[in-house]
């Protein structure tokens, strides 16, 4: 009898292990932490205008929200970013562009936004106007590191200075006599809004680049998650909370 009791209590306990570790995979599917850099207007660390935190933050969370799932976003910068996704300790980035050179460690979510890669100038530039990436070539270029427009001068093998941040690259640009800075349209419009920079520089926009939610591929619950995500995106987007929350940002 006593051989029979220590194995239903054997077996009692492997049972609560158990649930206890299928318990453990339901509560961490409920939340997700995501990752982003600011970059405004995708996303901003810092709100100052009606509390605005990027159109990409709003509609990452809501499309989670619908799902049942309470996505948090924190802020690093993108290089720290994309390390930890590779390495599985960032469950996923936002926001974030394909590239073959991402394609062994993540998984891209339907298309969240829409972004405009463009050669910046100064006003004072007057050479040949450029209409793809190539056309770079033989000019002084400067470029965010980590982003994937570096990524795409460094494919196509077109040499380009590094800086830090697209600050950094901007001033780059006004002070150093460079031709261009490759960077996104979008982001350089918004931070220089209102200030006498927006008059000093001009774009030649080069092609239309979808941003997508990037998930780890090493971390465990990533397909579920990218699955449920998908289903809440399409859901604000058929029912129109996708555009009223873009709305905010025009």
């Amino acid at each position: 009898m006593r051989n029979r009791s220590n194995f239903f209590q054997h077996l009692l306990f492997i049972l609560i292990a158990q649930l206890i570790v299928v318990s453990a995979a339901i509560a961490e599917q409920e939340k997700i932490i995501i990752h982003a850099v600011d970059y405004p207007p995708y996303s901003i660390e810092k709100p100052t205008k009606n509390n605005l935190r990027g159109f990409d933050v709003e509609v990452v969370i809501e499309a989670f929200r619908r799902a049942g799932i309470n996505a948090q976003v924190e802020f690093m910068p993108w290089p720290r970013i994309m390390m930890r996704t590779e390495q599985g300790k960032t469950a996923a980035a936002l926001s974030c562009a394909k590239n073959p050179n991402r394609d062994h460690f993540i998984y891209y979510s339907d298309p969240i936004s829409n972004s405009t890669s463009s050669y910046i100038a100064t006003q004072n530039y007057d050479g040949d106007i450029p209409r793809t990436l190539l056309d770079g070539i033989g000019k002084k270029i400067v470029v965010s590191v980590g982003y994937v427009n570096e990524l795409e001068l460094k494919e196509a093998k077109i040499p380009y200075h590094s800086a830090v941040n697209d600050i950094a690259a901007l001033n780059i640009l006004l002070k150093r006599n460079f031709d261009f800075f490759y960077s996104t349209k979008e982001y350089l419009r918004y931070i220089t809004s209102g200030q006498k920079i927006a008059s000093e520089i001009k774009y030649f926009d080069l092609k239309k680049l979808p941003f997508h939610l990037c998930f780890s591929k090493k971390w465990p619950p990533s397909k579920v998650m990218i699955s449920k995500f998908n289903k809440g995106l399409a859901e604000i987007k058929a029912e129109g909370t996708y555009d009223k929350i873009h709305a905010k940002y025009q």
